[in-house]
């Protein structure tokens, strides 16, 4: 597979690599779960925002868990990694200027992955090499 010439300061923002060699090199199966991240990132970022305007930490801590799953398995650890620490810090259940940092990482991470979904959709051939 070829990386894309997306990258962010930390690096590439997804790995497809473990998601293509388990899927037996499914691109299909493959492109079905980029369009699910696709549809589930901006949700994602519209509902945790209002969440911690809310102040309902526990529900940012389950929201935040429920997403680290699927960003795991395409590979975006980046991602993965602020999204633990932001689970990490609602685990206190009080306002912190850190969780809004994060939350706006978070959502600069997600836009750039989404590029790089929306490339490997357009060009699923690259998902093949």
């Amino acid at each position: 597979m070829h990386q894309s010439d997306f990258e962010s300061k930390e690096g590439k923002v997804l790995n497809l690599d473990y998601i293509i060699e388990s899927s037996l090199r499914d691109t299909n199966f493959v492109i079905s779960l980029l369009k699910m991240f696709v549809k589930k990132a901006p949700e994602f970022r519209e509902e945790v925002k209002e969440l911690i305007e809310q102040k309902q930490y526990k529900a940012v801590r389950d929201l935040v868990h429920k997403f680290k799953s699927s960003v795991s398995i395409l590979g975006a650890r980046v991602i993965f990694d602020a999204l633990q620490e932001i689970e990490n810090l609602s685990e206190a259940d009080i306002a912190s200027p850190k969780l809004n940092q994060l939350l706006a990482h978070v959502e600069k991470l997600t836009f750039e992955a989404e590029n790089e979904v929306a490339y490997f959709i357009a060009n699923p051939h690259e998902l093949e090499e």
